[in-house]
């Protein structure tokens, strides 16, 4: 009989996601995770292509929010897009794609957007919706042992995320482009299939991490901080940054990203002097 002390973190996690593919009552599931929170606190979550293992505890400190600037954001997109040419014998090119549109595509829309990367690996034609700038976050795509489950967003919460127009243009051209139905995938592997990790990370981000000189810890998950850090620096309200992001409640937007309001303070204090001086004006 398992117990909290005998299950693996590994079959916990394979439990959790066949449950969630079954269908069954939900009430099952939320029961299931109680019973076993010690073994939960120390299992890592479903992999996807985010670049590390994911642990749900602790939370994370400011050290591990590393956002890219946008000029980052441009070369790792540039490179992505136009890996070197491998060379076969004689000096010829190796055969296949020498060229992938849709992987800078997918980078400056993880960095705008602050989807996460089982998202964006999920995200299918019919969930986009060009005519008024929004995705819409219903499911998510995620790998366990060689094996893809689709499970439904964090915190199993749908939601429409803004899209900004230099975006809706973007995804325009590579929609018109796909073949396939409107239940595809909106990002596939080279070869026409869903977005593995394995496939992506290794052969694609990483490597392109490496020569846009960024430094070898960036993580495919920075590109979301770069989202929350471009939305905190255009004077974005908590609220909705928690919104576009798919937080559970403002307090872990606030915990996760409040260092990186340092200003405020200094703003409010100058803010609060001139309404004084405005107002002794009148007396």
């Amino acid at each position: 009989r398992a117990t909290s002390r005998t299950v693996r973190p590994v079959s916990m996690t394979r439990c959790a996601a066949s449950i969630l593919n079954s269908r069954v009552n939900f009430l099952l599931v939320a029961s299931m995770v109680t019973s076993f929170q010690p073994a939960r606190e120390s299992a890592c979550r479903v992999s996807t292509f985010s670049g590390e293992p994911q642990i749900s505890t602790p939370r994370l400190v400011a050290g591990d929010i590393r956002p890219l600037t946008i000029e980052q954001v441009k070369a790792l997109a540039k490179e992505i897009e136009n890996p070197p040419v491998k060379l076969a014998g004689h000096g010829a090119a190796a055969a296949g794609r020498h060229h992938f549109p849709e992987y800078g595509l997918l980078v400056r829309l993880a960095a705008f957007t602050g989807l996460r990367a089982a998202e964006i690996a999920g995200l299918k034609v019919n969930a986009v919706d060009l005519d008024n700038g929004v995705l819409r976050i219903t499911e998510t795509l995620s790998e366990v042992e060689g094996h893809l489950h689709t499970v439904p967003p964090k915190t199993y919460q749908a939601r429409a995320v803004p899209v900004a127009d230099f975006l809706v243009g973007e995804l325009r051209t590579h929609l018109a482009a796909l073949n396939g139905s409107p239940d595809g995938y909106v990002f596939r592997s080279p070869g026409g299939g869903p977005l593995r990790w394995h496939g992506f990370y290794g052969r694609h981000f990483k490597p392109a991490v490496l020569r846009a000189g960024l430094p070898e810890t960036t993580r495919f998950h920075d590109l979301r901080h770069t989202a929350a850090a471009l939305l905190i620096a255009a004077n974005a309200h908590p609220r909705a940054i928690m919104e576009r992001l798919g937080h559970s409640s403002i307090t872990v937007t606030l915990g996760t990203y409040g260092h990186l309001l340092p200003s405020l303070d200094s703003a409010l204090t100058a803010r609060l002097d001139e309404a004084w001086q405005a107002r002794s004006k009148h007396v």
